[in-house]
């Protein structure tokens, strides 16, 4: 219960420097330990994360391992992230994968693949993230055809806003 406690209070922060030693709890058999952990490392843009993150993809921990990979990831990471997605769909806690992989668009420059955001789309069953995905497609001029004209009618005013300017809505 101490170390549940410690880690939650340097969730919002992360460590105060970075300590490689401590990595091991993102792999910890607690699921609440693991949790917390990510959410500690996922404040630190270092390559030991990054490869912690790719190790829990490999391992079908998809909400751990996209949370790690924040802003860890390389474009070059793609690759692994859809076929993680690919594979299964998140069937622990599918909106926390999708929120991670909004928010792990969002903080990190680096990733520009579309087809993330699109997968977010088109299997989050949360509005929410369905309208971030267009946005950052929108963003990146990424936003495939039928995506626009699909939100153009979707049931959120907020999507059908995010594409009513966009050149290939008719």
């Amino acid at each position: 219960m101490v170390l549940v406690n410690a880690l939650w209070c340097l969730s919002r922060t992360g460590l105060p420097e970075f300590d490689e030693a401590q990595l091991w709890l993102v792999f910890h058999e607690d699921e609440d330990v693991r949790f917390l952990a990510a959410l500690v490392f996922a404040h630190h843009r270092e390559p030991q994360v990054r490869l912690a993150g790719l190790a829990l993809l490999k391992r079908g921990d998809l909400l751990i391992g996209t949370r790690l990979l924040e802003l860890s990831a390389t474009d070059e990471d793609s690759d692994a992230i859809l076929s993680s997605l690919a594979d299964k769909l998140p069937t622990d806690d599918p909106h926390g994968v999708f929120s991670n992989l909004i928010e792990l668009l969002e903080a990190n420059e680096t990733i520009r693949e579309p087809l993330i955001p699109l997968h977010v789309y088109e299997f989050s069953p949360c509005m929410l993230c369905r309208e971030r995905a267009v946005e950052i497609l929108v963003k990146w001029g990424k936003c495939p055809q039928w995506v626009i004209k699909e939100a153009m009618k979707d049931a959120s005013a907020d999507i059908r806003k995010l594409v009513e300017a966009h050149p290939l809505a008719v």
